[in-house]
């Protein structure tokens, strides 16, 4: 469940990582946005939802989402020095240690709403 951070956004939804079993991933987002904030990107990173962390890989960027209802589903992209088998087997393992942040225009740099996996 993505949840709004400290100070902003009114937003919450859902991601789902799908790990395929030749270690793609795919995504699907749900974002209830009630105040038609500008969403920019999705991030996957490790560690805890409260304080960032590492980011492994790209759910979207280089949009601009501000309609109440987002649905979006997509490849998620990874980056270039996370190894693409090593992230798999992390995720169906240790799904926790992971989360889930997307970025508004008002909140760059950790994301308005976040959530750890499960």
């Amino acid at each position: 469940m993505l949840a709004p951070t400290i100070g902003g956004s009114e937003a919450q939804g859902t991601v789902q990582i799908i790990v395929n079993d030749d270690d793609s991933f795919e995504y699907q987002a749900t974002i209830y946005n009630p105040r038609g904030e500008t969403f920019t990107g999705a991030f996957l990173r490790r560690g805890d939802p409260s304080t960032g962390g590492e980011i492994l890989a790209t759910l979207f960027s280089d949009v601009t989402l501000g309609t109440q209802y987002i649905q979006l589903r997509g490849t998620v992209v990874v980056s270039r020095t996370t190894r693409l088998a090593s992230l798999a087997e992390e995720l169906r393992e240790h799904p926790r240690a992971f989360s889930v942040s997307v970025q508004s225009t008002a909140r760059l740099s950790i994301g308005a709403i976040r959530g750890r996996l499960e």
